[in-house]
């Protein structure tokens, strides 16, 4: 007979964001390890996400789960004030009005549900405090999953506010039966702050998303494809075209053979500041949003691969590089991050970093005179090592966790 594991997270299919891919793939695998999600998440319509029903495929249609419909609360309403000041009292709460009604929901979910363990992820960090929550009112043990760490201070307001978020992570986390973080790196932060063992649990690839049929044996355009946003972390991809802009300057590259291409929402802004006043900006186009099915497609018929990495930020791996390496087609990645992009790229040979405007104009002039020989780029991914990587595999990880929580006691 399965246990049952209560998952606790914000965005869940069908919000179409990314932070939906990690749960959902949790709650679709976890059944082939003997544990049963239920799943505790916001009520998400076609009115307030980007709605794609396809960011997790085949997820179970019968799977249970219990949604907070919470709207934010508006004008000079109490509510909309009490959201306001415990935004700068207790920031870890924040939303407040959806933590509220979080706890509220939990209340009902635990009178109909029983369970064996609770996992939440983060962000947002009010999650800890219901999943701690949940665990008290119920007496079973509960893990906690980040996504992401306090490391990267985004404004002001985070940077004023930070040590109370992180005495209040502190405190919530003494009751954590276990920690995992996505990477080595934010598993190393998580560690030195908290005194205790925390597991890494990294991103992962759903293999239903990958086509049964083979990739092209030839691609007609020289392209560059990126997936996904670009605004958090205001990565810097304009040495990219530079570089680009001087090969085909100096005649060893075909303007018309080329193109750079994103697809994600919310990029255009940033798109336009990055590569303003370019000579060679025509040849960027921002696709927008389009379903996940879609975006694998995308990935799949591009010559190049294209990830923005973030020096410095310790242990920042985007999900989409599980994605790109199961695609099947090299990938770029700039600038070197000296850390944990670097060294996937070299355990799973996959592709390749580089900085300088000089480095990557010679890594793509290689792969340019490769593609007009052959009309492709040679794929060298190591498959032993990129199967490690899948959301199957996650969630068997998991499943040991939550199997070693319950029997602790």
């Amino acid at each position: 007979m399965n246990r049952r594991v209560l998952i606790i997270a914000h965005h869940f299919p069908p919000s179409g964001i990314t932070a939906s891919r990690r749960p959902g793939g949790m709650a679709k695998y976890l059944p082939q390890f003997g544990w049963e999600p239920v799943v505790l998440t916001r009520k998400w319509r076609r009115d307030n996400c980007n709605y794609d029903p396809t960011i997790v495929p085949n997820l179970q249609p019968d799977l249970l789960r219990y949604e907070i419909d919470c709207r934010a609360p508006r004008g000079l309403s109490a509510a909309a004030a009490m959201d306001q000041i415990v935004r700068v009292t207790y920031p870890s709460w924040n939303p407040y009005s959806f933590f509220k009604a979080g706890r509220q929901s939990i209340d009902r979910l635990l009178q109909q549900e029983s369970f064996d363990a609770i996992w939440t992820t983060v962000p947002h960090d009010n999650l800890l405090d219901l999943a701690r929550y949940a665990s008290r009112v119920s007496g079973r043990p509960w893990i906690a999953d980040f996504r992401d760490v306090w490391q990267w201070v985004p404004n002001l307001f985070t940077k004023m506010t930070l040590p109370m978020r992180l005495r209040h992570e502190r405190l919530v986390l003494r009751s954590a039966a276990a920690i995992t973080a996505v990477s080595a790196g934010f598993a190393e932060t998580l560690q030195e702050r908290h005194q205790r063992h925390v597991h890494t649990i990294s991103h992962g690839f759903d293999p239903d998303l990958l086509p049964a049929t083979a990739l092209p044996a030839a691609f007609p355009r020289f392209n560059l494809v990126f997936t996904g946003g670009i605004v958090l972390g205001r990565p810097n991809l304009r040495p990219l075209l530079d570089a680009l802009g001087n090969l085909i300057t100096r005649g060893d590259v075909n303007a018309e053979d080329v193109g750079i291409e994103f697809y994600g929402a919310g990029n255009s802004a940033r798109l336009a500041e990055m590569f303003a006043g370019h000579p060679y900006e025509y040849l960027v186009v921002d696709n927008g949003a389009v379903p996940r099915v879609q975006v694998i497609e995308r990935q799949r018929s591009a010559a190049l691969l294209l990830s923005a990495s973030h020096p410095g930020m310790r242990g920042w791996t985007t999900s989409k590089m599980f994605e790109y390496i199961a695609a099947g087609r090299p990938i770029l990645s700039i600038p070197h991050d000296n850390g944990c992009i670097d060294e996937m790229l070299r355990q799973t040979n996959a592709g390749t970093s580089c900085t300088s405007v000089a480095e990557i104009e010679r890594q793509l002039l290689a792969f340019y005179r490769e593609w007009q020989r052959t009309s492709t780029i040679a794929y060298h991914g190591r498959s032993e090592v990129i199967s490690r990587y899948s959301n199957r595999s996650q969630a068997g990880e998991l499943a040991g966790l939550l199997n070693e929580a319950v029997e602790r006691g």
